[in-house]
């Protein structure tokens, strides 16, 4: 069975694992988190009784420590919502397996970096070649397996790369995983998914 843990229970774990010591520091960041619950970033899917304080399951515990990188480095509320929803795209393995397969690159990276597989989560801005607006592509990678180039062909066809921010989502997301694999899912030999 999977650990939960309230927004303070969260950002305490998080503060601790950053090593992050002085109390106005913990307190600031448990701050950000609870806005960024009250903006709809992310949610609580545990039930609870009217009353009670809200609990987050591991996935989502492991949603939300890529996402306050992504905003502490200076990203808004508006581009996390989108970058979840990269989080959040149906998974397509890149060496399809027998067995049940994770529904989202989300849950696969989770099944993957239980494994022990590198996985990363990346962003790019780009500008749109014909329109000048910059937007933004992104999604979970598994560094073990090589890409196709096609993919990003593609995207350069239609705009221009600005900037990439890599973050190794096996590094962050690890130390949250309780060890026990999900029955039924596999991800490959390798891993997979690739949402370039």
């Amino acid at each position: 069975m999977s650990v939960t843990r309230t927004l303070r229970q969260m950002a305490d774990t998080f503060n601790d694992l950053d090593a992050l010591s002085d109390p106005k520091e913990r307190e600031r960041r448990y701050q950000k988190m609870r806005v960024l619950s009250q903006k709809d970033v992310f949610s609580s899917n545990v039930p609870v009784s009217k009353g009670k304080t809200a609990e987050y399951a591991e996935r989502t515990v492991c949603l939300v420590r890529l996402l306050m990188v992504l905003y502490e480095i200076g990203f808004d509320a508006d581009a996390l919502r989108l970058f979840q929803s990269f989080m959040e795209k149906t998974y397509f393995p890149l060496k399809p397996s027998v067995g049940r397969q994770p529904s989202t690159s989300l849950d696969a990276a989770i099944e993957g970096i239980r494994r022990g597989e590198e996985w990363n989560f990346s962003v790019m801005a780009r500008r749109h070649c014909e329109t000048g607006k910059l937007y933004y592509t992104g999604g979970f990678r598994d560094e073990t397996i090589e890409q196709s180039k096609e993919g990003f062909s593609i995207l350069d066809a239609e705009g221009s790369v600005h900037a990439v921010v890599s973050i190794s989502a096996k590094a962050l997301m690890a130390p949250l995983l309780s060890k026990q694999i999900t029955p039924g899912f596999d991800v490959g030999s390798n891993g997979g998914g690739g949402d370039g």
